[in-house]
């Protein structure tokens, strides 16, 4: 059986990911909880897993904040011709991009960023 330190730290891990992301990564290894894992080999894994998806919401939670300040800065129409041009529909599209196209969006956007800023300040 899982041992109550793991546990513990599955039980951390489901507060810092959510529940639905705690549960999906957990579905995805044939599990409902996380003290139906009898061996510390897959633990490990399923843990790993989940760390996977913090660092996922925590990218996709900076990519949010990035393109709200954006949106703030250049204004939202502007915003959306940029993320656009670069084959994203909302800024909900940039965070699943291919990482080479979401560097290009994510570029882009602040480019046109600091032109407006710079362009205030002058």
């Amino acid at each position: 059986n899982t041992d109550f330190e793991m546990l513990k730290h599955f039980q951390e891990m489901k507060r810092e990911i959510g529940e639905d992301a705690y549960y999906s990564v957990l579905n995805r290894f044939n599990f409902n909880k996380s003290d139906e894992i009898t061996d510390r080999e897959t633990a490990r894994k399923v843990y790993v897993a989940m760390g996977h998806e913090r660092a996922r919401i925590k990218a996709e939670g900076e990519i949010m904040a990035t393109l709200k300040h954006a949106a703030e800065v250049i204004g939202v129409a502007n915003l959306i011709k940029i993320l656009g041009a670069h084959g994203a529909e909302c800024p909900e599209d940039v965070a699943g991009m291919q990482p080479e196209a979401q560097a290009a969006a994510l570029e882009a956007v602040n480019v046109a960023v600091k032109e407006r800023v710079t362009h205030e300040e002058n």
